[in-house]
Formats: structure tokens, C-alpha cells, sequence
């Protein structure tokens, strides 16, 4: 079975356009349900992709229009690998704050990496796609922040994405940090379906 889907998590706080940003994030699949949980702080809003990833501009585009917000991405490219990217958005800029691609492959193994990059190509040329990653100490700082998370735990969960290999082919395994933000993936224990819609 394909694992291939992209789940997104929308934060807009509770005075800024929450009715607009949900429509658009629903536009983007409207086959599938926007879930709404609201604490005092933000209404997140969540949505599962089946077979659509590479929705990043598609989401930072709807972030522009939130004013004040932030948005966590998870992409899981079946054997191509999977992606995690964090956004944020204020002032109608948004910016990536925190970005892994993980291949299907151990890193530790030079062989394996080797096999997994021949799938990439740019322009017909072959593409690295871990060179747009933004990762290291400052982004994972940041993403603590901007989310209120244990800053421990972020940086466990990017120590836990180097052997995310291993969980590819089960439906949110290889995202440590959907945990380490406190997200529950989309569906519905992720809240209630907004606009009264159904799975």
C-alpha cells in the first residue's frame, strides 16, 4: 500500500482570518476534511493529502493571508523518501523556519544514499534534494519557539529523523516531530470537522 500524502497543520490566532484560512487550506484538496481545535492561543487547523505532496507554496500561500501564523508540513514521498518542513508567517511574509528531507536510505551507508540520490534529477541534471534543508541548532531553536515545545524534545526528534529510514511505508512514521510539537495527526482525534464536514 502507498504511503504517498502529505499532512498539514495550520496555527491562525483566534482573532485573525481562521474562516478565510480554512477554506483555502480546504481548496487545496476539497475532497478531503479540514479538522479545528481551538485552545486559547490558536485554532489549528489540520488536513491529511492522500497522494498530493510538494504542497508547500500551496500552503505558504495560504499563510500569507493569515496574518500572524505558523504551519508544520509533512510529506511522505513513499520510496522516494519524505520531507518536514515548519513555516511561519507575519505581515503577510512567510518563511521556512526548519526543513528535512529524509531519503529512503541509511545514511550511515554510503551505498544506500548513493542508490536513493539516482532518483533525483533538476533539469535533467541530478539533484541533491537535502540541499535546500534548513536545519541545524538555530532552526530547531526556532521551531521550539515558535510552537512552545521542549526545546529537548525537538532536538531528540531530529537526532530520532537520522534513522527515519526505517519506519518509510508506515503512514506517519517517519515525522519524530509530529510528537515533539504536540500535534495530533489529521483526523478525527485532531478535532471537529470544520464547517460541519465529514470524513
Amino acid at each position: 500500500m502507498s504511503t504517498y500524502a502529505s499532512a498539514v497543520w495550520v496555527d491562525v490566532r483566534p482573532d485573525g482570518p481562521v474562516t478565510d484560512v480554512a477554506r483555502a487550506l480546504e481548496a487545496v484538496d476539497p475532497d478531503q476534511p479540514v479538522w479545528v481545535d481551538v485552545d486559547s492561543a490558536w485554532v489549528r487547523l489540520a488536513t491529511y493529502l492522500p497522494l498530493r505532496v510538494e504542497v508547500g507554496d500551496e500552503i505558504a500561500a495560504v499563510l500569507a493571508t493569515a496574518g500572524s501564523a505558523r504551519a508544520a508540513i509533512a510529506e511522505d514521498h513513499d520510496e522516494f523518501g519524505a520531507s518536514w518542513t515548519v513555516l511561519s508567517s507575519a505581515d503577510g511574509v512567510t518563511r521556512t523556519v526548519h526543513r528535512r528531507y529524509l531519503l529512503n536510505a541509511d545514511p550511515r551507508s554510503r551505498r544506500q544514499v548513493r542508490l536513493a540520490l539516482r532518483a533525483f534529477e533538476r533539469d535533467g541534471r541530478p539533484h541533491e534534494p537535502r540541499d535546500d534543508d534548513v536545519a541545524g541548532p538555530q532552526a530547531l531553536a526556532d521551531v521550539a519557539l515558535l510552537f512552545g515545545a521542549d526545546p529537548a524534545r525537538v532536538l531528540a526528534a531530529e537526532v530520532r529523523a537520522e534513522t527515519a529510514f526505517e519506519d518509510m511505508g508506515v503512514v506517519g512514521g517517519p515525522f519524530p516531530w509530529v510528537e515533539a510539537l504536540g500535534l495530533v495527526w489529521p483526523g478525527p482525534d485532531a478535532g471537529r470537522p470544520f464547517g460541519g464536514r465529514t470524513a
